[in-house]
């Protein structure tokens, strides 16, 4: 039951931190150019 609980909780951060990755390069690319 523990191990189920673990695997819903990665699929929600996942996205989450994918997002924030996605804005990092949003905000850091205009400065590259």
């Amino acid at each position: 039951m523990k191990y189920i609980f673990f695997i819903g909780l990665d699929l929600l951060l996942y996205p989450f931190l994918v997002l924030l990755y996605i804005c990092q390069l949003i905000f850091t690319k205009p400065r590259t150019f």
